[in-house]
């Protein structure tokens, strides 16, 4: 039980884990309202233009990085699902394709943001080609997840 505690400790409370929550909620909650103005007479140029892709961008790299690690936790701490390989590689499919379904499929989007708007708080979901380019994240969180995995003596 001691090894399981510590586990759950090394991997959730790592501070990669930490910088990816704080930048999606920086990003989201701060630095788009301020990039992402736009100005129907001049659009959007320059210096605005690049910050406001790149905070388009980052919100889904850093989001693709932790939604597995949480899965990952919640599914192997509440649940008691044994933390392995077979977890890591279920949660990391889940993620790619809840964020191919939420991002590129009309249906989920639309339900997903009525979803966020009524219960909890107004969301805006802006999708392009693009996008999927942060599922790379995904894989970087599978290599993280990878090496806490418990090794026989």
């Amino acid at each position: 039980m001691k090894l399981s505690l510590k586990l759950q400790a090394d991997y959730f409370f790592n501070v990669w884990v930490f910088v990816a929550v704080i930048l999606t909620f920086v990003n989201d909650r701060i630095l788009k309202s301020f990039f992402n103005s736009y100005d129907a007479n001049e659009g959007l140029v320059g210096v605005h233009y690049f910050m406001s892709v790149l905070t388009g961008k980052l919100s889904d790299f850093a989001g693709l990085f932790f939604f597995p690690v949480f899965l990952v936790y919640v599914v192997h701490r509440l649940c008691g699902q044994k933390f392995s390989h077979h977890l890591i590689i279920c949660s990391c499919l889940v993620t790619a394709v809840q964020f191919v379904l939420f991002k590129f499929v009309d249906f989920f989007k639309n339900e997903l943001i009525e979803f966020f708007n009524r219960m909890l708080f107004p969301i805006q979901i802006v999708s392009d080609p693009t996008d999927v380019f942060a599922l790379s994240s995904i894989v970087i969180a599978y290599l993280f997840l990878k090496k806490y995995i418990p090794t026989a003596p």
